[in-house]
């Protein structure tokens, strides 16, 4: 994590980006992100969003995701911007 706001910084400062923190599992990952490219440039006021997206309906059982909740209008064209998704979601690799 401690290389992480130095390299979005590098990247991100001088375009549009948009942070987009898919709810609720990012919630303690992008704040503690936000926090600590705070920390590296008060003057860089990140602009960050969020959505929710699911895999469980009503029974309760995974399934094919859905949105839940869409980014706000203003943010939905995301043509010309440059886009860093927060999930906390970790793939694990198996080897065959």
């Amino acid at each position: 994590m401690r290389r992480w706001p130095w390299i979005l910084l590098v990247t991100t400062k001088a375009t549009d980006t948009l942070f987009v923190a898919l709810l609720n599992g990012a919630l303690p990952l992008t704040a503690k992100l936000m926090r600590a490219i705070q920390r590296h440039d008060p003057h860089f006021h990140p602009n960050v969003q969020s959505m929710i997206v699911s895999r469980y309906g009503s029974s309760r059982e995974p399934g094919k995701p859905h949105l839940v909740t869409d980014l706000p209008p203003d943010y939905r064209v995301l043509t010309g911007r440059h886009v860093v998704l927060l999930d906390d979601l970790v793939r694990r690799w198996r080897h065959h």
